[in-house]
């Protein structure tokens, strides 16, 4: 979420405001020898000023109290030259231009010389006088005009992150009597008799019975019988 910036306040005619340092938070105020200086905040008159429109969008800054104005001492020019207040005459070291700035301050600058209002020394003490200087930009020439009849804008406070809602308590279970029931026989399966197949029975093949061709028989020539001497011519003449 963005910051919200902060506004400068609307310059009306006729309405006294507080010169604040956006320093050191202390106003601007003229005391009894004219001067104007720095001091804690008050409720006191002498710490109010309104700004009556002059020529060319400057200012007359008029002090309720004396219903005199800021006034550069002797029209000076210079830096270091410092202010108080004095009756309105209309003269230019008279007259103050607003410069919006950061953080809704302006610069106040004199029309004179374009040399802003500065704290002298950048103190934050009571007392501290004012003179005109260089734009420095620095937060001694910073300053919050306040309308302390407008209604002040509260920091918006974060909601603070809710709670869990909490949960509600679990009711414990009613305690039950345990009826014991006897224990279930566990009925197992008979095993299934695995039926196994019978192998099947090998048929194997007579091997052939390898055909022997019969050896030929030999046929062998019968011995041619030889003619023998005629036998029975021999026996008979040994006979006789």
């Amino acid at each position: 979420m963005a910051k919200k910036t902060a506004q400068h306040t609307k310059i009306t005619s006729g309405v006294y405001y507080r010169i604040l340092s956006a320093r050191s938070g202390k106003a601007m105020e003229a005391d009894a020898n004219n001067r104007i200086q720095m001091y804690d905040v008050t409720n006191a008159a002498n710490q109010f000023w309104a700004f009556e429109p002059a020529d060319g969008g400057s200012y007359r800054i008029v002090n309720r109290q004396s219903g005199e104005v800021v006034d550069v001492i002797l029209a000076g020019t210079e830096n270091g030259a410092q202010i108080h207040q004095w009756e309105d005459v209309g003269a230019e070291n008279q007259k103050w231009l607003l410069v919006p700035a950061a953080n809704g301050c302006y610069k106040i600058q004199s029309k004179l010389s374009g040399r802003c209002l500065d704290i002298v020394g950048l103190s934050d003490e009571n007392g501290a006088p004012i003179q005109i200087w260089d734009d420095m930009d620095g937060d001694n020439q910073l300053w919050k005009v306040e309308d302390p009849n407008a209604p002040k804008e509260e920091p918006v406070k974060k909601a603070a992150p809710k709670a869990p809602a909490k949960k509600p308590a679990a009711k414990k279970p009613a305690v039950k009597k345990e009826t014991k029931t006897a224990p279930k026989a566990e009925a197992k399966a008979a095993p299934k008799s695995e039926v196994k197949a019978a192998p099947k029975a090998e048929t194997k093949t007579a091997p052939k019975s390898e055909v022997k061709a019969a050896p030929k028989a030999e046929t062998k020539a019968a011995p041619k019988a030889k003619t023998a001497a005629k036998p029975a011519a021999k026996k008979a003449a040994e006979k006789k």
